[in-house]
């Protein structure tokens, strides 16, 4: 697969922990836990640096925040 961005890595990375976040923003009824560990063990496989993402994840869920 080509590079098409010249940064695909990182926006997989990103959506990853994005779509990660906002399944775990649901009600746990509506969570789709099979997709989440999968979306998990495809962003451990990308990202093996758990600093990294536990910092995307912060940024994340900031993001995905209500606004005050």
């Amino acid at each position: 697969m080509s590079d098409v961005t010249g940064r695909d890595r990182y926006i997989l990375i990103k959506a990853l922990v994005y779509a990660i976040a906002a399944i775990d923003n649901r009600p746990a009824s509506q969570q789709e836990h099979s997709d989440r560990d999968d979306m998990a063990r495809l962003l451990a496989s990308l990202c093996p640096d758990k600093e990294q993402r536990d910092a995307l994840d912060q940024l994340a869920r900031a993001h995905l925040a209500p606004p005050p």
